[in-house]
């Protein structure tokens, strides 16, 4: 489910093996997160992704940048800009409630942000 952390302890009361007649055990389900392609960490929330753009680029201060796309978690297509100015390597842009969905007492009760990492090729 979105939102969910590894560790997350996942339980199904009497869903289990029948231990004794009419008397089941319980099943619990652990989550482990995975490792993924086009977003590289999780800080609570939040999500990281690298994005490349070449030197010249980079350098570029006229603000004529095309916009940028990642596909989300949820497959939606987010597009962006890169930020105004000249960008460095490791700069970040925050794209806010485009992360990982949050959970409180069960429930989605928002969204972090997606952290945009600018690493300059040349």
């Amino acid at each position: 489910m979105p939102g969910w952390a590894t560790g997350t302890r996942i339980n199904f009361s009497n869903a289990g093996h029948e231990c004794a007649p009419g008397v089941f055990q319980n099943m619990v389900f652990v989550v482990q997160q995975v490792d993924h392609k086009r977003f590289t960490r999780r800080e609570g929330g939040n999500l990281e992704h690298d994005q490349d753009i070449s030197l010249l680029d980079a350098r570029m201060t006229d603000g004529t940048r095309p916009p940028r796309k990642v596909v989300g978690l949820d497959g939606k297509v987010i597009e962006f800009y890169p930020p105004r100015g000249a960008i460095w390597h490791g700069q970040e842009t925050v794209i806010r409630g485009e992360g990982m969905h949050k959970r409180s007492k069960g429930k989605v009760v928002g969204r972090g942000d997606l952290i945009v990492r600018w690493n300059i090729t040349p």
